[in-house]
């Protein structure tokens, strides 16, 4: 009967070391699931500020072309 006892014990303690296992790996999965999303906003938001230059520089070369003409006709500038 001693022997029964120990080896339930055993099975306890293996089923609890499994189980603790199991959780850790739930948790870490939600952890890279919930940095993935974060990645992906981040990747979102570094796209529509690449957009926003791209479209500001255009309007800086815009508004240039329109002051060329001026600076290159005013000899006093």
């Amino acid at each position: 009967m001693n022997e029964l006892k120990t080896l339930e014990d055993r099975l306890k303690s293996a089923t609890d070391r499994i189980s603790a296992a199991l959780s850790a790996q739930d948790n870490q999965n939600g952890a890279l699931a919930a940095e993935q999303e974060n990645n992906a906003k981040l990747q979102t938001q570094l796209n529509q500020l690449r957009t926003q230059r791209e479209d500001d520089l255009a309007e800086v070369n815009k508004l240039i072309e329109q002051l060329n003409p001026l600076m290159e006709g005013n000899d006093n500038a």
